[in-house]
């Protein structure tokens, strides 16, 4: 069994929310950030590490966000002067 992160972030929230996903392999662990996602009616993304190295990302109801509605360059958060330190 391996160890995933999953950061589940949504557009109208201003967090995101990090649940660990215990898997045998990378399509189970997809399987359940899907399931993740499932109940969110907004855009979001459900980002997925193993041992802090991104492998891939899935969005809700199967549509990519665009990356500026979700605060986002790519798959990494866009940096305010607010959190600038974290």
């Amino acid at each position: 069994m391996r160890t995933f992160t999953c950061v589940v972030t949504e557009a109208l929230s201003l967090t995101s929310a990090t649940t660990w996903i215990f898997a045998a392999d990378d399509g189970r662990a997809r399987e359940l950030a899907v399931r993740e996602l499932a109940n969110i009616t907004s855009p979001a993304m459900a980002e997925v590490y193993e041992n802090g190295k991104f492998l891939f990302v899935e969005y809700a109801a199967g549509e990519r966000p665009t990356p500026r509605r979700l605060g986002f360059l790519g798959n990494h958060p866009v940096r305010r002067p607010a959190d600038a330190g974290t």
